[in-house]
């Protein structure tokens, strides 16, 4: 239930049973004890999952029974499951066991590090930890050790602390080892497409550090401009530096499209109400119209500059931001989505032809 309804039976079920937000999957028992959590919502996902908690059913059965062989399976099970929570209570669950062999251990460990991995991220969210969970997972994956089940947050940790440690070998092997678990399924294809973006800028990166360190004053040039594309400088620095650079006027004025996004971004900060907002975005079209693209805070300037040509049914305006946008997906892939939707709006608003041609305003 996403609305409050009066009378209804159960309206604090969510909160009771740990979700933190909609949807939230859970197999419940008859008596509303937890069996499994419910992580990919897909049709395969929850068959398995079915499966799973039917298997335990009757490696418990056996147990009432007197078999107590499977000890060690039902609690790894649980854990599989999602149905024991806590680090403390799945140790204490396992060390009742009694001994695991080699495979159970090496199960174990994995559902173990992924319970420890959860409540580290949970303690990593309050204001003054001083938890760095991109540093600690990087340290479990450099030692070999990965936790069972879905390990997004355990992979994109790594890459985010590799990005920011200037690490390309790190952040490559943990992107593989994403794309491993994730396989060739079209709902990631954004997700690698941008992360194979930012492996590139890293790699560009060191490339650049090493020839600035032997004094190439266009590597230097170079790499300032991509700290600034990587939100590294501020306005002030990336201004003070392009000035002071050893590089020729004509380059420094080619620079102009990396300090246009502070401008972009210093616009939209200021915009409050929704008369500013579409005051700044008219500003922004206006931008676009006179070539002034940035080449940082590409995403919302677009973004904003579409909105204008929508609501000023300017469809002209539409489909030069749209063509603009879609030559700048190859290194921000995050605006194929973009595109993709105002193309469908551009074809509405045209009566494109069949193959998603432009046509002419009806």
């Amino acid at each position: 239930m996403t609305t409050r309804v009066a009378g209804e039976a159960y309206p604090n079920l969510l909160k009771e049973k740990g979700g933190t937000g909609f949807p939230t999957l859970l197999i419940l028992d008859v008596e509303g004890n937890i069996l499994a959590r419910q992580g990919e919502r897909t049709v395969a996902a929850f068959e398995t999952t079915l499966k799973a908690v039917l298997d335990l059913r009757a490696l418990e059965q056996k147990a009432k029974a007197g078999d107590t062989s499977g000890t060690a399976d039902i609690v790894l099970a649980k854990l599989t499951l999602g149905s024991i929570k806590k680090l403390d209570e799945a140790k204490a669950a396992l060390a009742a066991a009694g001994k695991l062999a080699p495979e159970q251990r090496k199960r174990a460990d994995g559902l173990l590090l992924a319970l420890e991995m959860n409540e580290l991220a949970t303690e990593a969210r309050k204001p003054g930890s001083g938890i760095d969970l991109g540093a600690r997972c990087a340290e479990w994956f450099t030692a070999g050790k990965i936790p069972s089940g879905d390990a997004t947050m355990f992979y994109t940790s790594i890459m985010t602390h590799a990005e920011r440690t200037k690490d390309p070998q790190l952040f490559e092997r943990a992107f593989a080892g994403y794309k491993a678990m994730r396989g060739n399924d079209e709902r990631f294809k954004v997700f690698y497409a941008t992360s194979e973006s930012r492996l590139a800028r890293l790699v560009r990166f060191a490339e650049l550090t090493k020839k600035a360190k032997s004094g190439d004053s266009q590597a230097e040039f170079d790499l300032l401009l991509l700290r600034i594309e990587m939100g590294e400088v501020t306005a002030d620095e990336a201004k003070a530096a392009i000035a002071a650079a050893k590089v020729g006027e004509a380059e420094k004025k080619a620079a102009e499209p990396w300090l246009l996004g502070f401008e972009v971004r210093d616009m939209l900060e200021a915009a409050h109400t929704p008369a500013e907002r579409e005051a700044v975005q008219k500003r922004l079209a206006e931008m676009f119209v006179a070539g002034k693209v940035p080449k940082t805070q590409s995403q919302v300037f677009f973004m904003n500059v579409l909105m204008h040509a929508e609501r000023s049914k300017d469809t002209d305006l539409l489909a030069k931001a749209i063509a603009a946008a879609r030559e700048r997906v190859a290194t921000d892939p995050v605006l194929s989505s973009l595109v993709a939707r105002y193309e469908a709006q551009l074809k509405k608003a045209t009566g494109g032809d069949k193959n998603g041609e432009p046509g002419k305003r009806k």
